[in-house]
């Protein structure tokens, strides 16, 4: 299955709407710990981890 794609502007449209995605910060042990970049609200999900629950029909974007 193909996923889409979006960029940081529709990212930041998403967020600003009247029902924010969930974001997934998915990135891997050494690129997170060096980064200057955490994206506000995101939720850190390492390796098999679970997400908390989120509500049907939410709009869920993963970045890594």
């Amino acid at each position: 299955m193909a996923v889409p794609r979006i960029t940081r502007e529709e990212l930041q449209q998403r967020l600003a709407g009247d029902a924010p995605p969930v974001v997934v910060d998915a990135r891997l042990k050494y690129p997170y710990e060096h980064s200057t970049v955490r994206l506000p609200g995101a939720v850190r999900v390492l390796g098999d981890a679970y997400l908390p629950p989120i509500p049907p029909g939410t709009e869920v974007v993963v970045y890594d």
